[in-house]
């Protein structure tokens, strides 16, 4: 997969969430989140084909890190009717475009009930 450093819009970034194959960087925070809620990577895939641009949380970022390069774009979202999560992206490209969820997980500091 290769780097790209474009600048999307935030309209352009849902669209891609919506339409363009997502993949997950395998981090702790997401893990955990996965086994702590009982869902899947498919499940927090649809939930980021749902986004818009409402959601997005902060401003968006130009990161060099290594392994990542470009743009970042964040998001805070209601998942499962009982989460607040904090989404952060970036596009990258194969063929075509590829949205790379970098972190999917609760948003700090909130405490929830326990069903």
């Amino acid at each position: 997969m290769v780097d790209d450093e474009t600048k999307y819009s935030i309209e352009q970034v849902i669209m891609f969430c919506h339409e363009c194959r997502i993949e997950f960087v395998n981090r702790k925070k997401t893990r955990d989140f996965l086994y702590e809620c009982g869902k899947t990577v498919d499940d927090l895939t649809d939930e980021i084909r749902t986004l818009r641009v409402e959601h997005q949380s902060d401003e968006i970022e130009l990161d060099y890190d290594s392994n990542h390069k470009g743009y970042v774009y964040q998001f805070k979202k209601l998942t499962f009717d009982m989460y607040w999560c904090y989404i952060k992206v970036k596009i990258k490209r194969d063929k075509n475009r590829v949205v790379v969820v970098l972190s999917f997980h609760k948003e700090e500091g909130i405490q929830y009930e326990q069903k």
